[in-house]
């Protein structure tokens, strides 16, 4: 028969080794999300540049188009 303290000792054991396991996958899956969301703020990071780039050139033809559209309304004038 087993003593009732080295039962309760290899289920502690028992345990310990599945605390561990549980341990090192929410440590994997938290390093996967970290990684995940290191990669959607890079994108985020560029989609900014590009838009920032847009409304430059957008403004950029605005201006253009205002001129363009003095020099025809002179032209018919």
């Amino acid at each position: 028969m087993e003593d009732p303290m080295e039962s309760v000792i290899d289920d502690l054991g028992n345990l310990m080794i599945k605390i561990n396991s549980l341990k090192t996958n929410v440590l994997d899956k938290l390093d996967d999300k970290t990684r995940y969301i290191a990669e959607l703020e890079k994108q985020l990071a560029q989609a900014i540049v590009e838009r920032d780039s847009l409304l430059a050139e957008n403004e950029n033809l605005k201006r253009k188009l205002s001129k363009l559209d003095s020099v025809c309304t002179d032209i018919i004038a």
